[in-house]
């Protein structure tokens, strides 16, 4: 690393944001709204093989997510999620090779529906 160089990894910044909303439904069901967001600057990633040194740039990356549940008096909850809302397709980390299909990949946009029962 040269004087003043960022360290391996280190994004120069990120900034993130959330908000959480629990409201009653009636019979004795609790609703929860979720959503936040988050963004990082590139990170890179630098080291020296045979006296050359190589760099690897990651992307800008934006994630928002927002979930919706419902969770029972009787220990269930029913949650509707979505992931990677914006279907960001960066890399958060590049090869330093420079080989495309090495670098580090992010899940695509994802939906579902969980539930879950604790004892």
């Amino acid at each position: 690393l040269n004087k003043g160089d960022r360290l391996n990894l280190w994004p120069e910044y990120t900034v993130g944001a959330s908000a959480d909303l629990t409201f009653q439904l009636g019979g004795g069901l609790q609703g929860r709204v979720s959503a936040s967001a988050n963004h990082t600057s590139e990170q890179s990633q630098r080291t020296i093989v045979g006296g050359t040194q190589l760099v690897g740039l990651g992307d800008d990356l934006t994630f928002a997510q927002a979930s919706f549940s419902i969770e029972g008096r009787d220990h269930w909850t029913a949650t509707l999620f979505a992931d990677n809302l914006r279907d960001e397709r960066g890399t958060p980390l590049g090869d330093v090779f420079g080989v495309l299909d090495w670098s580090t990949r992010v899940r695509p946009r994802t939906i579902g529906l969980q539930l879950e029962y604790r004892f």
